[in-house]
């Protein structure tokens, strides 16, 4: 069972900081959005980055392949920018594949 990423409104918080190396301003884009976990009751809050993508429709996602990556001493982690796929779109595609 895959976890289930929640998105409930379309709003992106932008913030500001100044590059303490460049002096330069740094924009951030996030979006707000919920883990739901396999058997637990509650959901997770957490901030979602963007980066220079346009903000998720409100729905249920899940994490694609390419935001896994192996890091730097060899162990699985989570890109900074996930990339997520509705739900209903992934579980089309797996039936499709599957009836092949």
């Amino acid at each position: 069972m895959n976890v289930v990423i929640e998105i409930d409104s379309p709003e992106v918080v932008t913030r500001q900081i100044v590059s303490k190396a460049t002096g330069q301003p740094l924009q951030f884009r996030e979006q707000g959005a919920y883990l739901h976990r396999p058997g637990e009751r509650y959901p997770h809050q957490f901030k979602l980055s963007l980066g220079d993508r346009p903000a998720y429709q409100p729905g249920r996602y899940h994490i694609t392949a390419d935001s896994y990556q192996v890091g730097r001493f060899g162990e699985l982690t989570l890109s900074r920018a996930l990339v997520l796929v509705p739900v209903s779109a992934q579980e089309a595609a797996a039936r499709a594949v599957a009836s092949k």
